[in-house]
C-alpha cells in the first residue's frame, strides 16, 4: 500500500469515527472537540497503520481511540470512554465483515487483486465508513448501545463485559482476514 493511501485512510476512518461515537453516545457536536480528537487520533493511527499488522493493529486502534475518546468527547470518563470505542470498534468490524462479503460475492475481489489496487484501501475504508455512521444514526442502534452502556455501570462489572468484547473484536478481524484471504468461504 502507498503513504497517499494510508494518510487518506487514517483521515477518513478518524474524521468518521468522531461523528459515529457522537452518535452513538448522543453528545451534541462540538468543533473543538472534534479538532482536537482528530489531531490526537490521525497521527497515532497513521503510525499505526504503517507499523503494526494483525492483532497488533486491531488493538492499538482500540487503545489510540480510547485515549483520544478520554480526553475530548467523554473529558476524563474512563468507563464511557472505553465502552464507546470498543462500542464503535465492534459496530466497525461487523460492518467490515458485511463490505467484505458484498466485494467478495458482488465484486469477485479475492486478496490478491485487493492488494494489486492502488487505492483498494482507500475506498474499503470510505464504504465502510459510510456504512458505520449509517448504523450509527439508527435509533434502534443507538439506544441498544447506551442500555446496555447503563446496565454495566449499574451491575459494576464493565471490566469482564469490556475484556469479553475485546476477545470477541479480536477473533472476528482473525476470522475475517482468513476468509477474505481464501474468498471461498463466503
Amino acid at each position: 500500500m502507498n503513504l497517499l493511501n494510508l494518510i487518506l485512510s487514517g483521515i477518513v476512518s478518524g474524521t468518521m469515527s468522531y461523528f459515529s461515537i457522537k452518535n452513538l453516545s448522543k453528545n451534541k457536536f462540538n468543533v473543538k472537540n472534534m479538532l482536537t480528537y482528530v489531531l490526537i487520533l490521525i497521527p497515532l493511527l497513521l503510525v499505526v497503520y504503517i507499523c503494526f499488522d494483525g492483532i497488533t493493529r486491531l488493538l492499538l486502534n482500540i487503545i489510540f481511540t480510547i485515549m483520544a475518546l478520554y480526553l475530548t468527547i467523554f473529558k476524563k470518563d474512563i468507563s464511557n470512554s472505553v465502552y464507546y470505542a470498543l462500542s464503535y470498534e465492534l459496530l466497525a468490524y461487523i460492518c467490515e465483515i458485511i463490505i467484505s462479503v458484498i466485494f467478495v460475492s458482488i465484486f469477485k475481489i479475492n486478496m490478491n487483486s485487493y492488494k494489486e489496487f492502488q487505492f483498494s484501501l482507500l475506498i474499503f475504508s470510505i464504504c465502510n465508513c459510510i456504512f458505520i455512521y449509517l448504523l450509527s444514526k439508527n435509533r434502534f442502534i443507538c439506544k441498544s448501545v447506551r442500555r446496555l452502556n447503563e446496565i454495566i455501570k449499574r451491575n459494576n462489572k464493565e471490566w469482564i463485559y469490556i475484556l469479553i468484547i475485546m476477545i470477541i473484536l479480536s477473533l472476528l478481524l482473525v476470522f475475517n482476514n482468513n476468509n477474505l484471504g481464501y474468498g471461498i468461504d463466503y
